[in-house]
């Protein structure tokens, strides 16, 4: 359950990713590199998952739908909104209306346009 209250700092300032009651483990041969040093997962494979589960404000539009979707894809959906967040200090889309929602979730995200967003940003 990628969200902004499930990401803490340590005292050097790393992001901690905290809360993984909702976690999912990934068989270790679902591999598409494999090296002494590293192994990555194989974010497109063809399982999908059906636990419907998480923030609705961070969930992905296949979630909100209750379709089968790509937990690794839905993690990157949930990043997304994380990244947004923490640049324009509001979420992306309003999540009090699911309807609303899920309305808002198919549109290209814009941001405020009486927000500055800095250079370094």
């Amino acid at each position: 359950d990628l969200k902004l209250e499930n990401l803490l700092l340590d005292k050097r300032e790393n992001v901690k990713i905290s809360d993984f009651g909702f976690s999912k483990m990934v068989p270790s041969n679902q591999t598409v590199h494999s090296s002494p040093s590293y192994r990555q997962v194989n974010c497109f494979t063809n399982h999908l998952s059906q636990t419907y589960c998480g923030s609705f404000a961070y969930a992905c539009p296949e979630i909100l739908l209750g379709l089968p979707y790509n937990p690794f894809l839905s993690d990157t959906w949930s990043m997304g909104v994380i990244l947004y967040t923490l640049v324009v200090a509001r979420l992306p889309f309003d999540d009090t209306n699911l309807k609303k929602l899920l309305k808002e979730t198919q549109k290209e995200v814009t941001f405020p346009s009486n927000y500055s967003i800095s250079q370094e940003c």
